[in-house]
């Protein structure tokens, strides 16, 4: 590959030619240069894993829904939506459907025990470790995870009341260097 004016060329084995061109380098209106977090809002639109929440606004302090957070991980670890089909109760007509359910029928999703999604809501520190940890474990192919040992000196307050796979989700995403 080589930098060019216009963005990167690549060329591949066969002699394909791929020119890929920069998006915006600010894409939205209400993240500022001088916000710690502009270099990663921008990565991430520039990689297609955000759109925001309208075409100029990203709202940088609002909580994000399981819906929202849902389409975001199927982006990022480039899993295709599933069209037609919803096993969990409340999705079937939303607009992160295809995205939610491909994460599902991949073991990624569980729902709720009523068989619910609850896409509106907003999703927790715990839930975004359940659900991150179990996509790198399916589909984190160069992904080497920490010997248990490892993952066991971490350590957190306050997780007294999470369950044993959300603690331990959580203490491998830091042992990564994830969290």
């Amino acid at each position: 590959h080589k930098p060019t004016p216009e963005g990167f060329t690549i060329t591949t084995e066969n002699f394909n030619v791929l020119v890929i061109m920069p998006k915006e380098e600010e894409p939205f209106k209400d993240v500022n240069e001088s916000d710690w977090f502009q270099h990663s809002v921008t990565e991430a639109f520039n990689y297609g894993f955000i759109t925001g929440t309208t075409g100029e606004t990203f709202e940088p302090y609002s909580s994000i829904t399981r819906g929202q957070f849902a389409t975001i991980l199927a982006r990022v670890f480039e899993v295709p939506a599933v069209e037609g089909k919803s096993t969990l109760t409340d999705i079937h007509e939303e607009w992160f459907a295809g995205e939610v359910q491909a994460l599902v029928d991949l073991g990624i999703i569980k729902g709720y025990p009523d068989g619910t999604f609850g896409g509106h809501k907003p999703v927790t520190r715990q839930q975004v470790a359940l659900m991150f940890n179990r996509a790198l474990e399916v589909l984190g192919k160069d992904v080497k995870f920490p010997a248990q040992a490892e993952i066991d000196k971490v350590q957190f307050g306050g997780l007294e009341k999470s369950g044993e796979e959300a603690v331990n989700a959580i203490k491998t995403l830091a042992a990564l260097g994830a969290v």
